[in-house]
């Protein structure tokens, strides 16, 4: 029917248009400037499309992620995390992810044998009479989570406007989405509930523990000193999947690579490096969040700014994060500034800066460009050669390749059937201006798509967030 495709792309175009200007795709990709420009203001808008409409990390593996950070390496970081959240929530963290993991069995409809639909299925439940007949435990911890997670339809509506005009939709920055954020699910009056969105859901799971204890700290200090240990916690979750990796070949990994400044007082040159001889893979991990009001403001620099200060060289501050200390690293190395322990870099060797970051949105198309300029520029180069392959003294240096720790979890048990050192030099090779990112790189490439497999890992944790879902069953505190 004519009409009916006519009126459908009709429709579509208005949505599109809707969507476009909402993220300021339109004002802010042009090319008055240039194409450089372009996309460097560009960026927020970007990150912004990809956050809104992209399925996000699989439920049961964002389990497996979170259940690990924070049940495993969070706590020996932050010693005092079970206790505080307890008192903060009335949940122990085992408790949390048990009852996070009843949602995503029975609700999402998320098992192992189910992992590989996309997107998850949702489904409406009954926050009481699911829960009816079970044991007292399982009772009062499922209703302390619910009443955690949800909100009612008329809070929503409370919390989205704000004390704003609900009248005025249309006035920038009318609504505060992150209520959605904080609350991933809507409960009815007659208590019947659903997950609103999976994608936030897995979200909140992964990052949810973290800022309710940031809640309940009023200090500046405080919440610092909780983002450093998440950071640590990071850093060692990240050291686990690859001493997992490389249990067989432990004389390629060095983590962290430790040295010594001109003076001879002990540093830490990288948080990990791997040795194939005249390759060598230098990682720098962050786990840093942006702020959403930095995002799609008047002025895009904001937003590049903003990148400069969490994974760059601080452009206000001067403090040098991710990319600055991977350049610094290689520039001290070259000058003989620093010197590695054990780690011996051949003067003829390759080098391969890689950023892993926490953020799976930093890994977009137009960042990883983007930050691949900044190392280029803080490393001032001797030289770039017709290969995109920058030089340092004898060093030759691949562009700054960025990973995220899901592409990290993918390749866990995936590099059991190709080596991580072919796979990063031909993402290096195949795609050396950087816009396709390592995810999609190795999701598409003939030669890796058909060889990836569920990190065995990742699997074993989420079994693990299972186990304590199964012992609440049973009436067992956890």
């Amino acid at each position: 029917n004519a009409a009916t495709i006519e009126a459908f792309c009709r429709s579509a175009l208005i949505a599109s248009d809707i969507w476009a200007r909402r993220i300021k795709l339109k004002e802010r990709f042009n090319l008055r400037n240039g194409r450089e420009e372009a996309r460097v203001w560009a960026l927020d808008s970007i990150r912004k499309n990809f956050e809104a409409t992209s399925f996000g990390l699989d439920p049961l593996k964002a389990l497996g992620r979170a259940y690990a950070l924070f049940c495993e390496h969070f706590v020996k970081h932050h010693p005092n995390a079970n206790s505080d959240f307890l008192a903060t929530t009335g949940l122990s963290l085992e408790a949390y992810f048990a009852c996070a993991s009843l949602i995503v069995a029975h609700v999402l409809n998320v098992t192992p044998q189910s992992v590989n639909e996309q997107p998850p299925k949702v489904g409406i439940f009954h926050a009481t009479k699911c829960i009816e007949g079970t044991n007292a435990v399982l009772k009062q911890t499922f209703s302390r989570y619910m009443d955690l997670e949800s909100l009612s339809v008329l809070d929503f509506k409370k919390l989205l406007s704000n004390g704003k005009d609900p009248d005025d939709e249309t006035a920038p920055g009318a609504f505060d989405y992150n209520v959605f954020r904080e609350h991933p699910i809507l409960r009815t009056d007659d208590q019947r509930a659903i997950v609103i969105d999976p994608v936030l859901f897995t979200e909140k799971i992964l990052a949810g523990p973290l800022f309710r204890l940031l809640k309940s700290k009023s200090g500046r200090t405080e919440q610092n000193e909780l983002f450093n240990s998440f950071g640590r916690a990071f850093e060692s979750y990240t050291g686990a999947i690859f001493t997992t990796m490389f249990q067989h070949r432990p004389q390629r990994l060095y983590l962290p690579v430790r040295g010594k400044d001109k003076h001879g007082n002990s540093i830490e040159i990288t948080d990990a490096a791997l040795d194939y001889g005249r390759a060598i893979f230098l990682f720098e991990f962050k786990a840093v969040w942006i702020r959403e009001d930095k995002m799609l403001t008047d002025d895009p620099m904001n937003y590049v700014k903003h990148l400069q200060q969490k994974y760059g060289l601080d452009p206000d501050g001067g403090n040098e994060k991710g990319v600055a200390q991977l350049a610094k690293v290689i520039n001290n190395l070259a000058h003989s500034e620093w010197s590695c322990d054990h780690l011996v870099i051949d003067p003829h060797a390759k080098l391969f800066p890689i950023l892993l970051v926490n953020d799976p949105l930093v890994s977009t198309p137009l960042h990883g460009e983007f930050l691949a300029e900044e190392f280029k520029r803080l490393l001032v180069p001797d030289g770039v050669s017709d290969r995109n392959l920058l030089k340092k003294g004898t060093w030759k240096i691949v562009p700054l390749i960025v990973m995220s720790i899901q592409d990290l979890e993918d390749m866990e048990t995936s590099a059991h059937h190709f080596c991580l050192r072919e796979f990063l030099s031909d993402y290096s090779t195949t795609c050396p201006g950087r816009v396709v990112s390592v995810h999609n790189f190795m999701s598409t490439s003939a030669k890796y798509k058909n060889r990836l497999k569920h990190s065995r890992f990742v699997v074993e944790h989420s079994q693990k967030a299972l186990d304590k879902a199964d012992a609440l069953m049973r009436g067992e505190e956890v």
